[in-house]
C-alpha cells in the first residue's frame, strides 16, 4: 500500500514548497522487500507533482536522495 502521510514544506530547487510525504508500503513481511526498512518519498504539492526528495532507511543503511536538476519540468496550471 502506498499511504500519504502528511503535507510538509520542504527545500528545493525550486525553493521552499509544499509537499506530500508519501510512504510506500515497500518495506516488511510480505512486501516486496521482506527485511526492515522505511521509504519516503517528497513530492510537490501542485500539478506537476514532482519527486523532490526520497530517504530509504535499511538495516544496512541509509540513501537521501534529493532532485539537482530537471530538464523540461512542467509548468505547474494555475
Amino acid at each position: 500500500p502506498v499511504r500519504v502521510t502528511g503535507r510538509e514544506k520542504k527545500k528545493t530547487i525550486f525553493g521552499k514548497v509544499w509537499c506530500y510525504r508519501v510512504e510506500p508500503g515497500v518495506f516488511g513481511e510480505g512486501n516486496l522487500i521482506e527485511r526492515p526498512g522505511s521509504m519516503v518519498i517528497w513530492v510537490t504539492d501542485d500539478s506537476r507533482r514532482l519527486p523532490v526528495r526520497a530517504l530509504v532507511k535499511a538495516n544496512v543503511g541509509k540513501v537521501d536522495i534529493k532532485l539537482k536538476k530537471i530538464t523540461n519540468p512542467p509548468k505547474p496550471k494555475t
